[in-house]
């Protein structure tokens, strides 16, 4: 078994001290293992486009970056191809998690490591550029780290991070907020939390170790019983979203609380679902299909856009 941790906070810092809690952990439960952590901070996706430099599944040209230095992603994207588990942490910062999980989730991740998209490749006869290894049935947990001692100032962690796989269709089986990590190293010190840490990476480990037709979420429950998160989106009387995944159902009131129903339709539809994939990549190529049909009217209306951007921008001065 081989067990890939992500590190998304400062080295040495709270999340990389919970990670490797979990990670120990996980270890001691799994001894065989292999155990890697990587840290997001110390990455570069280089000057290049990811098409023709990662072993990809889905060909794009819209990820251009603008750093010098080496391109770490082949590196990463092989460890996260290799892996049987994989742990994911973070710290909240304002909110939401930090900004490194995200540049890595846009310029490595997403579209780029699709399964959806891959299962097309082949189907269309290109299944020399899919790495066959994206199709491995890999289990995560998630780690969300806040100095706050209240939800009201973490609510986007978890979800955030529940976005940097769902595209690969690894399977979370738990997941977790750390709260109360204040100054740095400050974590070691809420026993607490740490046994909470060692015990995502214990389940994580236990759950790997299955079949994937036994893998099964053990952590808390939420209101969706998808992504087990309780962030809800009201869009029209009592229809709500997932804010986590996208499932569609309505709010009820239970007992005296408020509860969400969902029927496999509003299941169907959640990007953890995959027909939720299926039916996005649908809307992907219909809307390109509609597009495309009146692009030759972009150049007249997008030239005085550009015209005007390029007299008002404004640029560091090196």
């Amino acid at each position: 078994m081989k067990i890939l941790a992500l590190c998304g906070g400062s080295p040495g810092g709270n999340t990389e001290l919970a990670l490797t809690a979990a990670l120990r952990a996980a270890h001691k439960a799994e001894p065989s293992a292999t155990i890697t952590l990587i840290r997001l901070c110390e990455l570069s996706v280089g000057t290049s486009n990811i098409s023709g430099q990662l072993p990809h599944p889905f060909a794009a040209e819209s990820n251009k970056v603008a750093s010098s230095g080496p391109d770490d992603r082949p590196w990463v994207v092989n460890h996260i191809m290799e892996a049987d588990a994989i742990l994911l942490g973070a710290p909240v910062m304002s909110r939401v998690t930090h900004w490194l999980v995200k540049w890595f989730q846009d310029t490595t991740l997403g579209p780029y490591q699709d399964v959806h998209a891959a299962r097309s490749m082949i189907s269309m006869g290109k299944g020399d550029l899919v790495d066959q290894r994206i199709f491995k049935p890999r289990v995560a947990a998630l780690l969300s780290l806040g100095g706050s001692l209240g939800s009201e100032w973490t609510t986007f962690g978890l979800p955030t991070l529940q976005q940097v796989f769902f595209p690969m269709a690894v399977k979370i089986v738990d997941q977790m907020e750390v709260y109360g990590a204040g100054l740095p190293g400050s974590v070691v010190l809420l026993d607490d939390q740490m046994a909470r840490a060692e015990e995502l990476g214990r389940n994580l480990a236990e759950q790997a170790a299955k079949s994937p037709e036994e893998r099964t979420y053990v952590g808390a429950s939420g209101l969706c019983p998808l992504c087990h998160l309780s962030i809800v989106v009201f869009t029209g009387g009592n229809k709500v979203d997932c804010g986590g995944c996208g499932a569609k159902g309505k709010a009820v009131l239970r007992d005296g609380s408020i509860a969400l129903e969902f029927d496999q339709e509003g299941l169907d539809v959640s990007v953890l679902s995959p027909q939720g994939l299926v039916i996005h990549g649908k809307e992907i190529m219909a809307t390109g299909g509609r597009l495309r049909k009146i692009m030759d009217q972009v150049p007249a209306k997008k030239d005085p856009l550009v015209q005007l951007s390029s007299e008002w921008l404004a640029s560091p001065e090196r």
